[in-house]
């Protein structure tokens, strides 16, 4: 069987949530299993319309204190 190299920690993530699911073992095993970072498998997105009001509020205060 070829290894799979997974890069990114979405698929990461989503590998973790499978061996946890399917598989009954911990977050922690999971993690070591696929060699994720049990901080970076617990980080959450944050939603896209906070960002770009956020960013918008930042080129605002730049356009207006050059």
């Amino acid at each position: 069987m070829k290894a799979v190299k997974m890069v990114s920690p979405a698929w990461r993530r989503d590998a973790v949530a499978y061996l946890v699911r399917y598989h009954r073992v911990s977050e922690r095993q999971a993690c070591r299993v696929v060699s994720q970072h049990r901080s970076t498998q617990r980080y959450v997105r944050v939603a896209p319309e906070y960002e770009l009001r956020l960013v918008a509020a930042m080129n605002a205060l730049a356009a207006a204190h050059r």
